[in-house]
C-alpha cells in the first residue's frame, strides 16, 4: 500500500521532500547566482521549477546571500494600476530583504508625473536596494516565479522584462549592479 503523503500535486514540493529529484539545473542555477549571473528557468508548468527556486534559496541564504522571491499572483493583475503594481513589487523586496527602506515614504516622493513608473522602479533599485545592500556587505538574488501572473495585467510589461536586462547589462559599468 503506497502513503499518499510521498506524493504532491501542485506546487513546489517541501524542502525536506524525499521525491525531489536533483538535476544538473540545481548545481547550475546555484553557481551561476553565486557568481552574480542573471539567470532563467523556462519550462512548462508543474515541472519542478519553483522546487528548484526553493531549494536554490535555501543553499543560498546557507551562503549568505539574501534572497526574496516574488511570486506575481501575490501582487495582483485584476483592478490595478501600473504604479500600484510596481510599488509592490518593491513592497515584496523590501519585505523579503528584510532592508530597512520606508519603501512607501520613498515610492512617494519619487513617483511623479515627469518620469515613467519603470524609471521609479529603475531609481529604487539603484538609489535605495543595491546601496543598501552593499552597505550589509552581501549579495542579493531576487527570483521572480509566476510570470505568467503578468498575462492580464491592464498595462504592458515589456518594459519590467527590459529593466531586468538593463540591469544585467548595467554591471558592466556600475559594478554595484554585481550585487
Amino acid at each position: 500500500m503506497t502513503n499518499n503523503s510521498d506524493y504532491y500535486f501542485g506546487g513546489s514540493l517541501p524542502l525536506e521532500s524525499e521525491t525531489y529529484v536533483e538535476r544538473q539545473a540545481d548545481d547550475l542555477l546555484f553557481q551561476n547566482l553565486r557568481q552574480a549571473n542573471f539567470s532563467y528557468v523556462l519550462n512548462s508548468r508543474q515541472m519542478g521549477k519553483s522546487s528548484l527556486m526553493v531549494r536554490t534559496k535555501k543553499r543560498l541564504e546557507k551562503n549568505g546571500v539574501g534572497c526574496v522571491v516574488i511570486d506575481l499572483t501575490t501582487i495582483g493583475s485584476q483592478n490595478i494600476n501600473e504604479a500600484q503594481w510596481y510599488s509592490g513589487v518593491v513592497k515584496e523586496i523590501v519585505d523579503g530583504l528584510q532592508l530597512e527602506i520606508n519603501w512607501r515614504k520613498w515610492w512617494k516622493e519619487k513617483q511623479n508625473d515627469t518620469i515613467s513608473t519603470v524609471q521609479v522602479f529603475g531609481g529604487f533599485l539603484w538609489e535605495a536596494l543595491l546601496p543598501e545592500v552593499a552597505n550589509n556587505d552581501r549579495q542579493a538574488v531576487i527570483f521572480v516565479d509566476e510570470i505568467d501572473g503578468i498575462i492580464n495585467l491592464p498595462f504592458g510589461t515589456y518594459d519590467f522584462f527590459a529593466l531586468i536586462r538593463a540591469c544585467h547589462n548595467k554591471r558592466a559599468e556600475f559594478p554595484l549592479y554585481n550585487r
